[in-house]
């Protein structure tokens, strides 16, 4: 379980959830650690963003009196943010102010690429 790496190429759930029923403080640390560590690799115009979120997340959690409560109440938010004023939804429908999607860019600015032509193989040439 290293939070190290930028896409983990295998989350081993059973693990966590040992950790998470044999030392709840361990797990919960370790967490934290992998949240971190994914916020930091994250492209520096972004990290500020994603701290805010953790921030909402968290208190979101600490709001909560058990984990279904804290599951339901970041449930809410991310529709929220899909469904709210100025969410995903209006930014896809053009409904957010320019100045607001400037303020808060959800990808990195494209850079040029050359586009390559994709052609069939003759059918000398396959195999």
């Amino acid at each position: 379980m290293t939070g190290r790496s930028r896409r983990p190429e295998y989350f081993d759930f059973d693990a966590w959830k040992e950790l998470a029923e044999q030392d709840p403080t361990a797990f919960e640390r370790k967490r934290r650690e992998v949240i971190e560590a994914t916020i930091a690799q994250a492209p520096l115009q972004m990290r500020q963003r994603l701290t805010g979120l953790q921030w909402r997340i968290e208190m979101e959690r600490s709001k909560s009196r058990n984990p279904t409560q804290s599951f339901l109440r970041i449930y809410k938010m991310m529709w929220q943010s899909v469904y709210g004023e100025n969410g995903l939804l209006d930014a896809l429908n053009g409904k957010v102010a320019e100045s607001r999607l400037a303020r808060a860019p959800l990808l990195p600015e494209a850079s040029e690429a050359k586009v390559v032509p994709l052609r069939r193989p003759s059918p000398t040439t396959a195999s």
